[in-house]
């Protein structure tokens, strides 16, 4: 049997739908990720906070109580999730009427003003984002798949506590159990003053000795520090952070902890001065620093791109000549001559690893830190420096790989990607073996085979057969830009910010209001 397919005359097609949305454009972000689980793994860049944790760890713990007292009688589903969502609401609630952010669901509004149903139906909630057990919010760290252990699966949405997720639960029961409105199952309504009554409670801002104890336990363990577990994995980094703060002798801002981490504990800059313990997964972390900036070189040049395409430049030659303008009036940032003799002159000035930690110190122009923070005022500024400093931040990155070869514990982590992913490694190669041509050739090869072919490949593994995550295509004319404005990259978190906080929260170490930076205890 056929099927013919007939038409009356010009018809509309479906509409051309462009996905603009995304972070990820070329593909290298996962490497990233997967970079800072190593270094950081149990946790997100959600999770602020010691109080949370022990919330979630209490909820399932008050549940299989009140069902146990309730009698034999089955629990479901729909009950677990009546309870959770009047705890959730009434427990963000309180937070909102204090005006204390740093949870999920704040950004709900009342039903009403007087009582009013405590469930995210009502309050216009969705649980996949904004409660605590959500995939993007305090959900996997509190698992035993992954996490720091406190809650473990027992299938169709169901967790037990266990562990030190016991503890926690408990001390903060000790708070709550005064409170009828949380002693007892089934959908309930509350007024704003109940749960401004519960705040003090359990504010997120003062968890008890007996939390910030139970969770510093499972958070880290010293006598873990330099074993390959996650727990030790996470051990190490934290002790790096505390190591830091104890070497500054002064409070340092989180930005400040990272820099103190990347460049050595110290103030020698020597790798062989590292303790052991900590080296290896010290490196992972200055691996993970550098594949930072690598991204951000890479995506910045994408921004470039798409600048010179939404100007009316349609061909890779005449970006490739709008490229070399922009370089030839900031020759102070990249010279205007062979890439191989640019990438040696780096090499003069970094002859060891050793050489290179007290360069980033002392010299800006290679530093990676300042080239990341300068590199986005640029893209921001839709400066001409863009491309420049993107360039300069690129072959930085590729010194410093070349460089960390010799080091055997982070061969795997330069390798990271792979070519699909543009590994440090891949990039590195990439530039000696086009480095011999001239410099015009060489950003030619670079803007087809590293931005666009990359882009081009990415956009079509993503393609969900409905929407097209193409920024770019090639039409007649030449290449044509779909995604106006042009892409704005940014530097992925790298759970430094939480872990401090969680660091503080616990009692690890200390917060300087007056200097508004973190201590060493």
């Amino acid at each position: 049997m056929s099927v013919q397919l007939e038409t009356n005359g010009p018809r509309f097609v479906p509409p051309y739908r462009l996905n603009k949305s995304g972070v990820d454009f070329l593909g290298m972000r996962q490497v990233n990720l997967d970079m800072m689980i190593n270094c950081l793994p149990g946790f997100n860049n959600a999770t602020w906070y010691v109080r949370p944790f022990s919330v979630v760890s209490w909820i399932y713990w008050k549940f299989h109580q009140l069902s146990e007292r309730r009698g034999s009688r089955k629990v479901t589903t729909e009950e677990l999730k009546v309870w959770k969502e009047k705890v959730e609401t009434l427990f963000t609630w309180g937070h909102k009427l204090e005006d204390v952010g740093g949870i999920p669901g704040t950004d709900a509004k009342a039903p009403g003003p007087r009582a009013v149903p405590l469930n995210f139906a009502a309050w216009n909630r969705s649980s996949l984002n904004t409660s605590l057990m959500a995939a993007v919010q305090y959900g996997p760290a509190a698992k035993t798949i992954d996490g720091f252990g406190f809650l473990e699966p027992l299938g169709q949405g169901f967790f037990q506590t266990v562990n030190d997720g016991v503890a926690l639960a408990e001390a903060l029961d000790t708070e709550l159990r005064g409170f009828t409105l949380l002693n007892e199952l089934g959908a309930a309504t509350a007024a704003p003053e109940d749960a401004s009554e519960l705040y003090s409670a359990w504010t997120i801002l003062e968890p008890s000795e007996r939390e910030q104890e139970a969770f510093r336990r499972s958070f880290f363990n010293p006598d873990t520090v330099g074993e390959q577990t996650p727990l030790g994995r996470r051990s190490t980094t934290v002790r790096l952070a505390i190591e830091a703060l104890e070497s500054a002798r002064k409070p340092l801002t989180a930005d400040e902890v990272r820099v103190h981490m990347f460049r050595g504990l110290d103030g020698s800059k020597r790798t062989d001065s590292v303790d052991p313990r900590l080296k290896r997964m010290w490196l992972c972390w200055v691996v993970l620093q550098i594949r930072q900036c690598q991204r951000l070189g890479m995506e910045g040049l994408l921004s470039w791109l798409e600048r010179q395409l939404e100007l009316g430049y349609r061909d890779t030659d005449a970006v490739v000549k709008q490229t070399l303008k922009a370089i030839k009036a900031h020759e102070e940032l990249f010279p205007l001559q062979s890439p191989i003799r640019a990438l040696n002159l780096l090499q003069e000035q970094l002859p060891s690893f050793n050489e290179a930690l007290r360069q980033t110190e002392v010299e800006p122009a290679l530093d990676p830190f300042r080239l990341m923070e300068e590199t986005r005022k640029a893209i921001l500024n839709k400066s001409e420096s863009t491309a420049p400093f993107c360039l300069r931040s690129l072959f930085l990155c590729a010194a410093l790989a070349l460089l960390l070869r010799s080091e055997a514990s982070v061969k795997a982590e330069l390798e990271r990607g792979a070519s699909d992913r543009v590994s440090l490694n891949f990039w590195a190669d990439n530039l000696l073996r086009w480095g011999s041509s001239g410099l015009e050739e060489f950003l030619r090869h670079f803007f087809e085979s590293l931005i666009l072919s990359q882009h081009f490949a990415v956009a079509a593994r993503r393609f969900d057969g409905q929407r097209q995550r193409l920024r770019i295509s090639i039409e007649e004319d030449g290449l044509e830009f779909l995604a106006a404005p042009p892409f704005v990259p940014s530097v992925t978190p790298d759970r430094l910010y939480t872990a401090l906080s969680l660091m503080a929260d616990c009692g690890l170490i200390g917060w300087d209001d007056a200097q508004d930076g973190y201590i060493a205890r």
